[in-house]
C-alpha cells in the first residue's frame, strides 16, 4: 500500500468481501471460484491459483466444495477468514484516510478514497477493484465526466434466492400480502421452525409483488455486524439509482443509524420497497439498533419489513401485535396433504407414512423421498433445527411421547431447565387452550427414531412426570401402559375407576381394560368396572359378554343389578327396546341402593322414550331426578336432567327441554364431566334445531364435534356429526354435510355400531340427493337399508324408511320410494 497499489492478494481480498453472505449457502456464485476471481481481478488463472495457494497458508482465505450455478459438479470457493476480513479493515481504513478531490464540471469538493471509488462505481459502472485502482492511481485529484441524461435503473432484487422448480404454494402467502398491504403494519414476522420453507416462501413473495417494486433480501449470520449489512444496503441502494447514499451507508460512522434510515426512506418515498431480512435468529444483539432503523425505512400500503425467523425475537412488543398493529406475526404451519404429496413425488408404496412422519415439514418431504432413513432424519433434526444443542434435544426427545400441552414450569418438575427455551424456539408450539407441545414434524422424526426399549423408558418418565404435576391420571395410566408396567396400571384402574370414567377416553379405556384383565380370576366389582368401561367406549358385545358373567356367577349382588342395568341400556340403544324392559323388570327391587334405583329409573325412562312411550318415560324420569337428588351425585342427576329434557323435546316442549339442558350443562360443568358435558351438546343442538334456531343449533354442534375430537371421543364426535349434517341438509348446505357424513359413517363402522352408521348414511343419501347425484344416493339408500335388514332393525326404524320415500319422490323415483314401503314398510 506503500506504493499506492493493490497487490493480486489484496485485490482478491477485496472482491471476496463481497460474498460473505454465501458462507453457508447451497449454491455460490462463479465469482467465488478461481476462473470468477481470475476475470473481476484481470489476473491469469495460473496466477490466481498459485496467489490463494499462498493466501490459504497465510490464513487469509479458507477453501469450500459449494454447488456453483451453471456448474455439473460442486467446484472449490474461497471465502474470506477472520485474518483475510482483517486485511480487508486496514486496506478499507486506508482509503478512508484518503484525501480525494473530485472535479466534475469544472466544480471541485472533497471525498474520502472509499468515497471516491464508490462515486466512480456509480457513473462509470465499474467494479470494486477497478474503482480502487483508479483512486490509488490519482494522486489525490480525480477529474471525472458522467454522461447526461442517463436513465436510472427500474428497481431490483438484490441476492434473491431462486425460487425451486418443485414449489409447492402455501396458504399463508395471500396472509403475508394482505398485510403488506395494511397502511397500519410496517414489519411482519414470519415464524417457522428450520427447513420449514419460509425462504423459499419469500423467493416467491418477492416475484408476486407489484411491478416496479423494489426488494432487497438479506440473511443474517451469527458473525455479521452493522457495516456488514449497511454496506449491502448501500449496494442495493446504488442498484436502484442512488449511489450517492452508497458511501454513507457503508461508513454509518457519518451518520447516526436514524439518520440513514431516514436518508433511505426519503430516497424511495412514494415507491414500495420491501426489505426482507431471513434467518433473523442468527443476529447478534448487537444488531437490534439497525432493525429498528429498518423499520423506519419502510413505509406506505404494500411497503414494509419482512423478518423471517425461526425464534421469537425480542426487538418488538406484545404491544406492537395487539395494539397498534405495527407488527404482525404470520406462523408458517405444515404443509397441505395434497401440496405435500407433490413433493414427495410419485407414490412408492411409503408415501402415507412418509406423510405422517413429515407431519406437513417441507425439508423432511424432500429427504424422506430421496431415500433417507428415520435414524439419519432424527440427526438432521438434532443438528440442523435444535442447533447441536444436547440438553434441548434430550428434553424434545421426552416431551415427543407426551400428548396433553404442557407447561414450562411443570416440565422443570421433570429435571429440564427450560422455560426460556420453551417460550422462545418455535419447535414448541403454543396451544389455543394454553402449553406447548412438541412441533408434530419434530415429534413424528424423534419417535421414528426412537428404539422399543427407550421408547418405554421415555413414557415410564413421563408417567412420573404426570404423577409429581398431578395433571392427568388418564395420561398416568396411558403411559404406563406404553411403559410395559401392567401391574401398575392395572391397580391405577382398580384405584382410580370412577374418575377415569369421567374424565378419560372411554376408547382407550377399554383398550386398557383388555390389557389388564384378568377375567376368569376376577372379582365382580372388577367385572363390573370392565363391563361400564365397554359399555361407555360402544364396545357393546365385550359389554354384554361380562355384564352376564355377573350376572350368573354373582346373581344376588348390587354389581348383578348395575350389570343388568347396563345390558338393558345397550340393548335399547341398539335397536331393542321391548327386550330391554323385560331384562329391566327383571331386575329385583329389594336391597337397592339409592344411587343404583335412581339408574334403574334412568334406564326405564330412556327405554320408553325410545318406544314412544313418553308419559310413562317422563313419570320414570322424575323419579330417577328426585333419587338421584338424595345420593347427592350431581353427575348422575344431570343425565337425569338430560333425559329428561329428550322427553320433553319428543313432546313438543322445546323450550322447556332447552331449559333443563342449561341445567344439566352447568351440573357437568361444575363436575369437569367432559363426555356427558359433550352429549348435552349434541342433545342441545336437536332441541334448537327442533326451535328452528339453526345458527345456534349449528354453532353448538361444530363446538361438541371440535370437543369430542380434541378428547379423542370418536362415539361423540360421530354422533355430533351425524346430528350437524342433518342439520347442513336442512341448511341445503349439501356440499359440507357430503363430506361430515363421509366421515361419521367411517367412524361408526371402525365402532361397529351399525344402526347409526345406516342414520349417517340416511343423512350422505339426503345430501347427494341435493348436489344433483341422483345414482349415489339412491346407492347409499339401498346399502344403508341392507345394514338395517342384516341387524333386524327395520321394522323399529318405520320413520326412516318414510324418509326414505319422501328423498325418493323428490327425486322423481316414484316407483322405487312405491318398493321401498311395501317391502319394508313405513
Amino acid at each position: 500500500m506503500g506504493e499506492r497499489a493493490l497487490t493480486v492478494g489484496d485485490r482478491i481480498i477485496v472482491h471476496l468481501f463481497g460474498f460473505g453472505r454465501f458462507a453457508e449457502e447451497f449454491e455460490c456464485p462463479e465469482d467465488m471460484c478461481q476462473s470468477g476471481i481470475s476475470t473481476a481481478t484481470g489476473k491469469s488463472r495460473a496466477h490466481i491459483t498459485l496467489e490463494l495457494n499462498r493466501m490459504k497458508e497465510a490464513g487469509l482465505v479458507m477453501e469450500r466444495n459449494a454447488h456453483v450455478k451453471g456448474a455439473k459438479s460442486r467446484r472449490k470457493t474461497y471465502l474470506l477468514t477472520p485474518t483475510g476480513l482483517a486485511k480487508f479493515s486496514e486496506i478499507n481504513n486506508y482509503l478512508e484516510s484518503l484525501n480525494i478531490e473530485i472535479v466534475e464540471n469544472e466544480i471541485s469538493r472533497f471525498v474520502t478514497g472509499n468515497g471516491a471509488a464508490e462515486y466512480l462505481r456509480a457513473i462509470f459502472n465499474l467494479s470494486k477493484i477497478m474503482a480502487v485502482d483508479r483512486v490509488l492511481a490519482s494522486g489525490g485529484i480525480l477529474v471525472v465526466s458522467q454522461q447526461e441524461g442517463a436513465e436510472q435503473p427500474e428497481p431490483r432484487m438484490k441476492y434473491l434466492p431462486p425460487k425451486p422448480d418443485d414449489f409447492q404454494p402455501r396458504r399463508e402467502m395471500k396472509t403475508l400480502i394482505s398485510m403488506l398491504a395494511d397502511d397500519k403494519t410496517n414489519t411482519v414476522i414470519l415464524l417457522g421452525i428450520p427447513g420449514m420453507g419460509k425462504t423459499t416462501m419469500l423467493a416467491q413473495l418477492a416475484g408476486s409483488l407489484e411491478p416496479g417494486s423494489a426488494v432487497m433480501y438479506r440473511k443474517l449470520y451469527s458473525y455479521d455486524s452493522a457495516v456488514s449489512i449497511l454496506t449491502d444496503m448501500g449496494d442495493f441502494l446504488d442498484d436502484n439509482g442512488y449511489p450517492h447514499l452508497r458511501r454513507f451507508m457503508a461508513n454509518p460512522i457519518l451518520f447516526d443509524l436514524s439518520e440513514a434510515g431516514y436518508m433511505a426512506k426519503c430516497a424511495f418515498s412514494g415507491k414500495k420497497l420491501v426489505v426482507i431480512i431471513d434467518d433473523y435468529e442468527q443476529a447478534p444483539c448487537t444488531l437490534m439498533p439497525l432493525l429498528s432503523m429498518l423499520t423506519e425505512m419502510v413505509n406506505g400500503s404494500g411497503s414494509g419489513l419482512i423478518i423471517a425467523s425461526s425464534k421469537r425475537g425480542d426487538f418488538y412488543s406484545l404491544k406492537n401485535l395487539a395494539l397498534d398493529r405495527t407488527v404482525r406475526e404470520v406462523s408458517l404451519g405444515p404443509m397441505e396433504p395434497e401440496a405435500a404429496g407433490k413433493l414427495l413425488g410419485s407414490d412408492n408404496g411409503n408415501n402415507k407414512e412418509y406423510l405422517k412422519m413429515a407431519g406437513g415439514h417441507p425439508l423432511t418431504l424432500k429427504l424422506l423421498a430421496s431415500g433417507v432413513g428415520a435414524t439419519t432424519l432424527a440427526g438432521y433434526v438434532e443438528d440442523e433445527v435444535l442447533g447441536k444443542d444436547t440438553e434441548l434435544s434430550k428434553m424434545c426427545r421426552f416431551v415427543s411421547v407426551i400428548r396433553k400441552p404442557f407447561l414450562p414450569d411443570d416440565l422443570e418438575l421433570g429435571g429440564f431447565k427450560a422455560a426460556d427455551q420453551i417460550r422462545h424456539n418455535l419447535v414448541f408450539e403454543p396451544q389455543p387452550g394454553g402449553g406447548y407441545l412438541l412441533h408434530s414434524a419434530i415429534s413424528s422424526i424423534m419417535l421414528a427414531a426412537t428404539g422399543k426399549r427407550m421408547l418405554k423408558e421415555l413414557h415410564l418418565m413421563a408417567a412420573e412426570f404426570y404423577e409429581k404435576t398431578e395433571t392427568g391420571t388418564h395420561e398416568i395410566l396411558h403411559h404406563l401402559i406404553h411403559g410395559d408396567s401392567m401391574d401398575k396400571a392395572r391397580n391405577l384402574m382398580l384405584e382410580k375407576g370412577e374418575e377415569l370414567l369421567s374424565t378419560g377416553n372411554p376408547e382407550e379405556l377399554a383398550d386398557a381394560m383388555e390389557l389388564v384383565l384378568w377375567e376368569k380370576e376376577e372379582k365382580p366389582q372388577v367385572k363390573l368396572l370392565a363391563t361400564r368401561i365397554f359399555d361407555h367406549a360402544g364396545k357393546w358385545d365385550r359389554a354384554e359378554k361380562v355384564a352376564r358373567e355377573i350376572l350368573k356367577e354373582s346373581p344376588e349382588t348390587q354389581e348383578a343389578i348395575m350389570a343388568g342395568i347396563i345390558h338393558a341400556n345397550i340393548l335399547s340403544k341398539t335397536g331393542d327396546p321391548k327386550a330391554a324392559l323385560k331384562v329391566l323388570d327383571s331386575i329385583p327391587k329389594n336391597r337397592m341402593k339409592q344411587e343404583v334405583r335412581a339408574r334403574v329409573y334412568y334406564a326405564r325412562a330412556s327405554t320408553l322414550r325410545r318406544l314412544g312411550q313418553n308419559r310413562e318415560a317422563l313419570e320414570a324420569c322424575e323419579k330417577a331426578i328426585a333419587t338421584a337428588e338424595k345420593t347427592g351425585n350431581g353427575v348422575m342427576r344431570g343425565q337425569c336432567l338430560m333425559e329428561n329434557a329428550m322427553i320433553m323435546s319428543a313432546s313438543g316442549k322445546h323450550r322447556e327441554a332447552l331449559d333443563n339442558l342449561k341445567s344439566a350443562m352447568a351440573l357437568f360443568s361444575e363436575k369437569d364431566s367432559l363426555p356427558d358435558l359433550i352429549r348435552c351438546r349434541i342433545n342441545m343442538g336437536m332441541v334448537m334445531r327442533s326451535l328452528e334456531m339453526y345458527d345456534e343449533a349449528a354453532e353448538t354442534l361444530e363446538m361438541a364435534v371440535k370437543m369430542a375430537e380434541e378428547a379423542g371421543l370418536n362415539r361423540f364426535r360421530a354422533h355430533g356429526l351425524v346430528n350437524l349434517t342433518d342439520l347442513l341438509n336442512r341448511k341445503k348446505e349439501f356440499k359440507r354435510s357430503v363430506k361430515l357424513s363421509h366421515l361419521a359413517i367411517d367412524i361408526f363402522s371402525g365402532l361397529g355400531d351399525p344402526l347409526m352408521q345406516a342414520a349417517a348414511m340416511f343423512n350422505l343419501c339426503t345430501a347427494s340427493a341435493g348436489n344433483g347425484r341422483k345414482k349415489e344416493a339412491i346407492a347409499t339408500m339401498e346399502k344403508a337399508l341392507s345394514i338395517l335388514e342384516k341387524k333386524g332393525l327395520v321394522k323399529s326404524k318405520g320413520s326412516w324408511i318414510s324418509e326414505c320415500a319422501d328423498i325418493l319422490r323428490g327425486m322423481g323415483e316414484d316407483e322405487l320410494a312405491k318398493k321401498i314401503i311395501k317391502k319394508y314398510g313405513g
